[in-house]
């Protein structure tokens, strides 16, 4: 019994180290910021009610990541039927790809605002409540003082500069800016998968309380993100990378 015991400790013990050596904490130190892709790109984005439904809502999005100097700026414009519907600034410093500053709008709200990180000011135009305003200004000085966080609104940009291999798990402290406060989240890559001849990393997050997953397909060769697909309650929401843009 006692050696059945002091096996199974053994094993735990093995089981954990190995387990502890497949999750990476994400940070400048491990994001391959050489390989960053510079130069514009096209998303199409659209939902279904079930697998083999049809595709409906379509959202174009038009993406263009330029260096100028020592800032990348990821630009965002978000199109639905014939009007645009989201527009989005991301300055990021190139060398660990920190967020320096983020503008934003959204046809929903009416909000237009900028955030910048180095002043530590936020300029908030559009209806808010005063609840909701120092909810807002609470989360964002809270990301002022965090450490180092990646930018969630260029999750696509981010993603191919990870160091993938097989069942590694990252952690990875996002920051959606405008939304919550920088947290670590869990990204697992669940297997490689081809895509039309295309040999890619599959890594997936889970939904908050189980309710639903994301998954994306980067390219091992060409190092980006060439889809992803939503689940949350039967829903799908697809995202695919277009071959050109204008």
């Amino acid at each position: 019994m006692k050696l059945l015991l002091t096996t199974s400790l053994l094993l735990a013990a093995t089981l954990y180290c190995n387990a502890q050596k497949d999750t990476i904490m994400v940070d400048s130190r491990n994001l391959a910021v050489k390989d960053l892709h510079f130069g514009k790109s096209t998303y199409l984005i659209y939902a279904k009610s079930g697998k083999d439904k049809p595709a409906q809502n379509q959202t174009l999005v038009q993406m263009d990541v330029a260096k100028q100097n020592d800032v990348v700026a990821i630009s965002q414009t978000w199109f639905e039927k014939d009007t645009v519907s989201h527009t989005a600034l991301s300055l990021l410093r190139a060398n660990d790809l920190s967020t320096i500053k983020h503008d934003y709008w959204w046809k929903r709200t009416g909000q237009k605002i900028s955030l910048d990180f180095e002043k530590k000011t936020a300029n908030i135009e559009g209806k808010m409540t005063d609840a909701q305003k120092e909810k807002y200004l609470k989360d964002f000085n809270a990301a002022v003082e965090s450490n180092h966080f990646v930018n969630w609104h260029a999750d696509l940009t981010m993603f191919p500069l990870l160091p993938f291999k097989e069942n590694v798990v990252f952690k990875i402290k996002f920051y959606d800016p405008g939304y919550r406060v920088p947290n670590f989240e869990v990204y697992k890559v669940k297997a490689s998968e081809k895509i039309e001849g295309i040999d890619c990393w599959v890594l997936e997050y889970t939904l908050p309380r189980n309710m639903g997953y994301q998954r994306f397909y980067i390219a091992k060769k060409n190092k980006e993100v060439i889809k992803e697909e939503d689940s949350f309650n039967g829903m799908f929401r697809i995202k695919l990378k277009m071959l050109v843009s204008e």
